[in-house]
């Protein structure tokens, strides 16, 4: 027994080999034309299959093509130096919604959200970028739509939207349009008699961000910011503070006696009222 089964552990010659395949071969050939019907169906099945995957995929490119074209379209007359009449927002919402599951669709919800906001419509620029959000929550615009929100807010007067500028801070810490949402937060600080809130802001916009280069400054328009809260509310600069601290005892020795005592330093003397008025004039004595 140990015999055979150390025979059947021996390679088999190539010949044996090449007799099995021809065998599986013929198998597969006898099925085939067994189950010629299903084999017939199945190709059908998967040439179709592949049919329909070809059309969707050209008409979704050609759909793209074509929200593209009409969205470019729509830009341009925005940028040429005329006083040509930008494209109403509802215009965009037709092509995302015409459009739909394309990327020109997104970036035209987005730009809807910014026409209604420059025509003044701030309630429907809150409600198309609150829309954005909820739709596109993935989309390299959402920040821009966050900071919409916040400032569709803001011009409203709603008490949201210093919430909301916080909100685009935290949320989306890495965007661009993260330190402006700061800005915003230090200003309805300002408005709100909030001054010593608004300078710790200007104060962590000075630092340069992360990467910056050696010397570069932090927010551009920080410092002028800072500068004009600090006119605004002296009391806030810490060098003012320092001058007019209480001035410290300094020692005199007294040329008498030779003891040593603590005196303050005095301020100059001034006349509150001219001589005749009634009031007393204070003379300085001199040494003979």
């Amino acid at each position: 027994m140990i015999s055979g089964f150390m025979s059947s552990e021996k390679p088999q010659p190539q010949s044996a080999k090449g007799a099995h395949r021809e065998a599986d071969f013929y198998d597969l050939l006898a099925w085939i034309e067994v189950n010629r019907q299903k084999v017939i169906a199945g190709a059908l099945a998967l040439v179709v299959v592949g049919f329909i995957i070809a059309t969707v995929r050209y008409t979704r490119e050609q759909k793209e093509i074509k929200a593209s074209s009409q969205l470019l379209a729509m830009k341009v007359t925005l940028n040429l130096p005329t006083n040509a009449v930008p494209p109403a927002p509802s215009e965009f919402l037709g092509i995302a919604e015409n459009f739909s599951g394309t990327s020109a669709a997104e970036r035209a919800r987005i730009l809807a959200g910014t026409g209604f906001f420059t025509r003044g419509k701030y309630s429907e620029a809150e409600t198309e970028f609150s829309r954005f959000i909820n739709d596109f929550p993935e989309s390299p615009w959402v920040a821009n739509a966050a900071l919409g929100v916040a400032a569709a807010q803001e011009a409203q007067n709603e008490q949201d939207a210093l919430a909301s500028y916080q909100n685009v801070t935290t949320a989306y810490s890495n965007s661009a349009v993260a330190d402006d949402a700061r800005l915003a937060m230090a200003r309805i600080y300002e408005m709100r008699e909030q001054p010593d809130q608004a300078l710790r802001i200007y104060n962590e916009l000075l630092v340069p961000g992360p990467g910056a280069q050696p010397g570069e400054p932090g927010h551009p328009e920080a410092p002028a910011r800072k500068e004009a809260l600090l006119r605004a509310n002296p009391e806030l600069n810490t060098n003012n503070a320092a001058a007019t601290a209480p001035a410290m005892p300094f020692p005199v020795t007294s040329p008498q006696t030779g003891e040593a005592t603590l005196e303050l330093p005095t301020a100059p003397v001034t006349n509150s009222a001219a001589p005749g008025d009634g009031a007393t004039e204070t003379k300085t004595p001199q040494n003979n």
